[in-house]
């Protein structure tokens, strides 16, 4: 029988026994929302933060609850057989030698959830719509792919701005992961 480690991410044998496995961890700070078990790279040449990069190096903690919010630490679960050294401190090609902490953020979800509010609250305001009208119809669009009609000479659709934007404050504030395709202005005019 093959050794477990070398079975994962394939589907367990006919003959496969239990087994306990070392996986290689190291604490990262998320770049965006992430998911437990996305499979992630660094962002950046720090080698501090991940997010959803072409070139992936494990995945985030796939024993999480809940997404990890932008700014947060996770631990990433290393692909098994990339390293190549370990000895409980592991060497990996992606990595320096050492123990290198990822610098502490100084920022919490809370302030960072506090800051979105604030910045829809003045998309709201900027584009007379108000904040609870504007979250709802966030949620429409989401839901039920219903766009939202402005109304009276309001022009919501042309002054809406980069819904990008607004998509990356929405999904810090509201905790919800948006599809990437559905990260478009919602507003349509009545012509």
């Amino acid at each position: 029988m093959a050794e477990t480690v070398d079975l994962l991410g394939a589907l367990a044998p006919v003959d496969a026994g239990r087994d306990a496995i070392h996986i290689a961890v190291v604490p990262v700070i998320a770049g965006h929302i992430l998911t437990p078990g996305e499979h992630v790279g660094w962002m950046d040449e720090t080698q501090t933060t991940v997010g959803r990069v072409l070139s992936t190096l494990g995945v985030v903690d796939p024993f999480l609850k809940a997404p990890v919010m932008p700014h947060e630490r996770c631990f990433l679960f290393l692909y098994p057989k990339s390293i190549t050294g370990l000895r409980h401190v592991w060497s990996h090609p992606a990595f320096p030698d050492g123990d290198v902490v990822a610098p502490i953020v100084t920022k919490s979800h809370a302030a960072h959830k506090a800051q979105s509010e604030e910045w829809i609250r003045g998309q709201a305001d900027r584009i007379d719509i108000g904040f609870n009208e504007l979250l709802h119809a966030a949620e429409r669009w989401l839901r039920d792919d219903d766009h939202t009609v402005q109304n009276g000479g309001t022009s919501w659709r042309d002054n809406f701005g980069d819904p990008a934007e607004f998509w990356h404050h929405y999904e810090i504030y509201t905790g919800t992961v948006v599809p990437q395709e559905r990260k478009s202005s919602f507003f349509c005019c009545s012509c």
